[in-house]
């Protein structure tokens, strides 16, 4: 279960093995109307969907969606 909840709609583009969201609307504020680019893959019935990593005090953290058809 995650700790914390972020969500965002808006539209999107996809290029080679990367997804480009165009947040309008987010539970994050500083996501709104800025690129948020997320590699993505399909494995099995899976979509994954992973951040570029960055550094959380003095660790390099990345974050992992992953959609499943049922």
């Amino acid at each position: 279960m995650a700790d914390n909840y972020i969500g965002y709609l808006g539209r999107y583009e996809i290029i080679n093995d990367t997804i480009n969201h165009y947040p309008e609307v987010s539970s994050f504020p500083n996501f709104i109307k800025v690129k948020q680019a997320r590699k993505y893959e399909h494995k099995d019935n899976r979509l994954i969907l992973t951040s570029p990593s960055c550094l959380n005090e003095g660790k390099e953290i990345y974050f992992c969606a992953i959609w499943e058809r049922t």
